[in-house]
């Protein structure tokens, strides 16, 4: 009975060491499970930091390159409409040469026409002159 009750001290002992063990090592894994979490929450909070910071300089770099193509097709929009201008200004010029010519070849036809209407004139005011005199005559 004393040596029953020296292996159920014994074992009582050896299953409360195993207990005190248990519980350290939970208590250290718990700890390490507790520094493991607040290893990944900080190196996540620095992730989020750099997505952040990325998505701001990708959003410059972004709003940068549209600032470019903006430009790039303004200017080929001015170049495209100065050539129209040119374009328009010159057959307007040509339109302008074109019924100077016109006006100058119309002024030309006037001043023979009106030259004729004169010449006629004369001839009629020449021959009445004639027939009157002629009729004085007689």
């Amino acid at each position: 009975m004393v040596l029953t009750l020296l292996l159920l001290f014994l074992f009582v002992q050896a299953l409360s060491d195993r207990k005190k063990k248990a519980a350290s090592l939970k208590h250290q894994y718990e700890q390490e499970i507790e520094d493991l979490k607040q290893t990944q929450e900080s190196e996540l909070t620095l992730l989020k930091d750099r997505l952040r910071k990325e998505k701001h300089s990708s959003s410059t770099a972004v709003s940068e390159q549209v600032t470019r193509a903006e430009k790039e097709l303004e200017d080929q929009w001015k170049l495209r409409s100065e050539r129209m201008v040119a374009q328009a200004e010159d057959r307007a010029r040509r339109k302008y040469s074109d019924l100077q010519d016109e006006y100058r070849s119309l002024q030309t036809q006037l001043s023979e026409a009106n030259m004729k209407v004169h010449m006629c004139v004369r001839a009629v005011c020449v021959n009445m002159c004639y027939q009157v005199s002629c009729a004085r005559m007689y």
